[in-house]
């Protein structure tokens, strides 16, 4: 058993300074990588022979990246507030349990546990620079093997294979109050002013389990969960926005979820063998501009983006009777919102562009299996996704007229797009009945 509790709080703060300098650079870094390998075995000649193995690992951060009550004039310069947390696990965990008189019961659990609040900002602080941004970053990349086998000669044999990864927190970026001035980019493509937030999760389970009695019952189950609620915001509030390269206010969730947990279980008995995957997404992702003044181009993006791959199955042979299950249930919600309101327009700018974009791709290949020489076999697939979101772009209460300032273009867009592609089946094959 290993349980490894990881907990930072990472701070760069600069309150009620005025600065002149060539550039101002803050940079708040938060890397985790870990590699987790725990594996047990158990054997006994006449007695029951019993193993488990446990990882867990749990990471609570929190970062704080921050100027406010401030002055800074950056004479040729740039302004680059930036945050990043990274993730990166690789963990295997298996057992083996292998009895002859006696029954044989093996356990394998992973569980990774993540809660990260990720925050740079402006405060009531005021910039004149060539370019500023204002970035946080998260990413998340897990990679997790747990598997188990068990097999009796004389009795029964019970193998489970069990990996739970969850996620939560928030990310934002955002200027609140004060001012942001700037009169170039720091390149060709990029802004004047960059206000971007943006997390990235990369969630890959295999699980696989054997259960084998060569006299009596074999009962097996593989298991995969994972539960996502995360919200990343961008925005400004009550700020004077003047750019001549534009302004640009980003927030992007990203997520793939690939889960394979599969089993077989085999007994001159009873056999019995599930498999069953759950998927949790809940995520919210919000840029917008409110209450502001703005004197340059406007661009607001807000992306969620999901990607779920998964393949589970299960067999069951027996010589008596048999049961195969594949259960998967997919859910998907939160909101998408890109937006501005109650703000101003200062002066003749060319493009107003408001966009909000949503995308999901379910592929899911869900199949179960039983066979008996006995009574009865059956096999079953349940295969449940639900998608519950919504997507919204919008222009609300915001006034070019008394200022007398022409908007060239304006484009305002709320995209959704699913691909859902589930196929699943189950047979059954029996002396006696068969159902499937």
């Amino acid at each position: 058993t290993g349980v490894d509790v990881i907990s930072d709080n990472v701070n760069s703060i600069i309150e009620g300074s005025t600065v002149t300098a060539d550039n101002l650079s803050s940079q708040n870094i938060n890397d985790m990588h870990a590699v987790s390998v725990l594996a047990s075995g158990a054997a006994s000649n006449n007695g029951n022979a019993a193993v488990g193995a446990v990882g867990i690992i749990v990471d609570h951060s929190t970062q704080n990246n921050y100027a406010s009550g401030s002055n800074f004039t950056l004479t040729s310069g740039l302004l680059d507030y930036n945050t990043t947390h990274k993730n990166n696990l690789t963990a295997v965990t298996g057992n083996v349990a292998l009895g002859n008189a006696g029954s044989s019961l093996g356990g394998s659990l992973f569980a990774f546990a993540a809660d990260n609040n990720i925050n740079t900002y402006l405060k009531n602080t005021e910039v004149s620079a060539k370019a500023a941004s204002v970035n946080s970053s998260a990413v998340d990349d897990i990679y997790a093997i747990t598997a188990g086998g068990s097999l009796s000669a004389g009795s029964s044999a019970y193998q489970g294979a069990i990996s739970l990864l969850v996620n939560t927190g928030t990310v934002q970026s955002y200027v609140d109050g004060g001012s942001v001035t700037t009169t170039g980019s720091a390149n060709e493509k990029s802004p004047g002013i960059k206000i971007s937030a943006d997390k990235n999760i990369k969630n890959r389970q295999y699980n696989g389990q054997v259960s084998g009695s060569l006299s009596e019952n074999a009962v097996g189950g593989a298991v995969t969960t994972t539960i996502n609620t995360n919200t990343v915001k961008a925005y400004a509030n009550n700020t004077k926005l003047s750019a001549e390269k534009g302004t640009e206010v980003a927030a992007k969730s990203i997520k793939f979820v690939e889960s394979t947990p599969v089993g077989v279980s085999a007994g001159t008995g009873v056999a019995v063998q599930g498999s069953v995957d759950t998927t949790v997404l809940t995520d919210d992702v919000f840029a917008y501009i409110s209450g502001s003044e703005i004197s340059s181009d406007v661009n607001i993006y807000a992306n969620n983006d999901t990607t779920v791959k998964t393949i589970l199955g299960g067999a069951a042979v027996s010589g008596k009777g048999a049961v195969g299950a594949a259960v998967y249930t997919n859910v998907i919600t939160g909101d998408t919102k890109a937006y501005i309101s109650d703000s101003q327009i200062k002066k003749d700018i060319n493009n107003l562009i408001v966009k909000a974009d949503t995308h999901e791709s379910l592929n899911v290949l869900a199949a179960s299996g039983s066979v008996s020489t006995g009574s009865v076999a059956v096999a079953g697939v349940v295969n449940t996704p639900v998608i519950t979101r919504d997507t919204i772009a919008y222009i609300d209460n915001v006034d070019s007229i008394t200022n007398n300032a022409n908007i060239s273009n304006i484009d305002v867009q709320a995209v959704s797009n699913s691909e859902i592609s589930p196929l699943s089946g189950g047979i059954s094959a029996s002396a006696g009945a068969g159902v499937g």
